[in-house]
């Protein structure tokens, strides 16, 4: 029997016991109780998987509150710097209830224009992008993702378009300095640390 992933019992098992050989002794004590204490196991989870999988296409388990309102959920995100026009009326709800969601997410390894990615992540079979929803839901339990990675919303609803015609997709970015909730000109270039979420039909 596997497990999610493609390992095995026994490789889960051992790796299970190399993590818990290899924790440092050394972490702040109240950094560790909050660890321990969080009431989403996932935070947790997703913490180990971005450790053990810096680069690539990867996986993360996220909550979603389809019912929170854009302005909540950037709220819940404590980001460091936002576009104003990423608000509740520019972005209304769409989907309802509560989900828990796999997100993927897609680097091609190449610079290309925005619009180019939209392309493919539509030609992508058994997939769609995530809406700004699960987006903002992945920022906040996710919060050092974006410090490495910017990461768009590539979802035709989750777009705004400018008085000016232009329009634009939500991205979350930042670095060590901080983390940032931004928009992305469709026509811009995105480069080759861009990732695209996205979920399974």
């Amino acid at each position: 029997m596997g497990n999610p992933g493609g390992m095995t019992v026994r490789q889960f098992r051992n790796l299970a016991e190399a993590v818990i050989r290899a924790l440092p002794t050394d972490l702040n004590p109240t950094t560790t109780q909050g660890w321990v204490e969080s009431p989403d196991p996932t935070v947790l989870g997703n913490a180990i998987r971005t450790a053990l999988m810096p680069t690539g296409n990867s996986i993360y388990i996220v909550f979603v509150d389809y019912a929170m309102s854009a302005k909540d959920a950037v709220k819940a995100g404590r980001y460091d710097d936002l576009d104003p026009n990423i608000t509740s009326p520019n972005f209304p709800t769409g989907r309802k209830g509560t989900a828990e969601i796999t997100v993927e997410l897609i680097n091609f390894r190449a610079t290309l224009l925005l619009e180019e990615a939209i392309r493919k992540i539509e030609g992508m079979v058994g997939y769609r992008p995530a809406d700004l929803q699960e987006l903002l839901a992945f920022g906040a339990q996710n919060q050092n993702v974006q410090r490495h990675n910017s990461i768009i919303s590539v979802a035709p609803e989750s777009s705004w378009c400018h008085p000016t015609g232009r329009r634009f997709f939500p991205e979350l970015c930042g670095g060590m300095g901080g983390r940032s909730l931004l928009s992305r000109y469709v026509k811009d270039y995105c480069g080759d640390n861009c990732c695209f979420p996205v979920v399974r039909k």
